[in-house]
This record gives C-alpha cells, sequence and structure tokens, in this order.
C-alpha cells in the first residue's frame, strides 16, 4: 500500500507545482499588462503558454510579449514558456 501512495503523492506534487507556476504567470502578466487572468484561463502545452482571453487582452499581451517571456523565464519553477498564444 506504501508504494501506491508514494506513486500517487508525486502526481499530487506536479499538480501543485503546476498550480505555482499559473499564480506566478498571472501576476507576471498583471504586473506587464494591468490585466487579470484567470489561472483556469490558461493552458501550458510544452512551451507554449495559451490564455483565453478577448482580443483586447490578448493584443495587450502580445504587445508586452517579449518582456513577460523574459521575466517568466528568471520566475518560473522547473517551467520553460518560449511563447504565448
Amino acid at each position: 500500500m506504501k508504494k501506491i501512495n508514494s506513486f500517487l503523492e508525486k502526481f499530487k506534487k506536479l499538480l501543485d507545482l503546476d498550480e505555482e507556476n499559473k499564480k506566478i504567470i498571472t501576476t507576471i502578466i498583471y504586473d506587464h499588462t494591468k490585466e487579470k487572468i484567470s489561472p483556469k484561463d490558461m493552458k501550458i502545452n510544452g512551451k507554449i503558454l495559451y490564455l483565453k482571453q478577448n482580443p483586447y487582452t490578448r493584443r495587450v499581451i502580445y504587445l508586452k510579449k517579449e518582456k513577460i517571456l523574459k521575466t517568466l523565464k528568471n520566475s518560473l519553477i522547473n517551467l520553460l514558456i518560449e511563447d504565448i498564444k
């Protein structure tokens, strides 16, 4: 039984790390754009961050994309984001 618990604990740590990274991402985007983004509106697939936002917010993020990506690269835990879509 201990083996199953330790196996499931690994997944719990990964999920916690994912949630922590999403909180960091929302904070960084807000700092650069003053636009609030919910963690539920983002998806990380590989090295790409996908955001579900209205056209205005997407445009504001696009204009600040390079600065946001640079800050994300220095701030995220075990995650590399190379593009925002």
